[in-house]
């Protein structure tokens, strides 16, 4: 699925949520019954996790205390009551995390382990993310890495980024022209080096000044800055 086609299920999905949570306040308006409030209240709930999944799917969700570990059960409709959810803190079923917070997973593992739905399908089978909470999560993490794959790019055709792979080659590249100058140094400066000595020790200087030169320029050569492409 292109970057486009998600944004645009995305978009779709939002819309869709929205228009459930306004039908289900027009609904409240016209006749707030505790059904009603209720439904209302799992639209928004709906919404709102829809909403903080698109913005950042990677922070789990948490809960300052035990009363709103028992609200949010109670609202994805597990039977718990505050007296059992109390006991079971204090008989370490449930843990909070070092800042004292409940994480939403060890809340979910709680409940697959220590507690039934509503309708008595056990926790080990109804815990965990929804198909459609899944989905959200798997479609922005595409999202995400589609955009990070495109600023890659971006910075490849920039020059910003270079690929390791080319980075070798043109380094493999060097050492060849590397060898062959160092190589050449003798061949070609023979006559020079010899008419540099000219058989007296205290030209030795001159000498060396002429030989560290041309090594100089070898190594210039491959020190050169990296641009992908030159081929000598």
């Amino acid at each position: 699925m292109t970057d486009t086609s998600l944004d645009t299920s995305l978009a779709q999905e939002e819309t869709r949520l929205r228009a459930e949570k306004d039908a289900a306040y027009g609904v409240v308006l016209k006749k707030p019954t505790i059904a009603n409030r209720k439904a209302y209240a799992s639209a928004e709930k709906a919404l709102s996790e829809f909403l903080k999944a698109l913005a950042d799917p990677g922070t789990e969700q948490t809960f300052a205390g035990l009363p709103d570990v028992l609200e949010y059960l109670q609202g994805e409709n597990w039977k718990i009551q505050k007296t059992k959810l109390y006991d079971d803190f204090s008989a370490n079923k449930l843990s909070a995390a070092i800042d004292g917070t409940f994480p939403l997973e060890k809340v979910l593992d709680y409940a697959r382990l220590h507690l039934r739905k509503e309708d008595g399908t056990p926790g080990t089978v109804a815990a965990g993310p929804s198909l459609q909470e899944q989905k959200i999560v798997e479609e922005v993490k595409r999202i995400r890495a589609d955009r990070q794959h495109r600023e890659m790019k971006l910075k490849e055709a920039t020059g910003e980024l270079i690929r390791r792979s080319e980075v070798e080659i043109e380094f493999a590249k060097r050492i060849i022209y590397l060898r062959s100058d160092l190589k050449n140094i003798f061949r070609a400066g023979a006559v020079e080096i010899i008419r540099q000595a000219n058989g007296d020790p205290q030209k030795a200087p001159a000498l060396i000044a002429y030989g560290l030169g041309l090594i100089d320029t070898a190594m210039d050569r491959y020190a050169r800055p990296v641009r992908l492409g030159d081929d000598e």
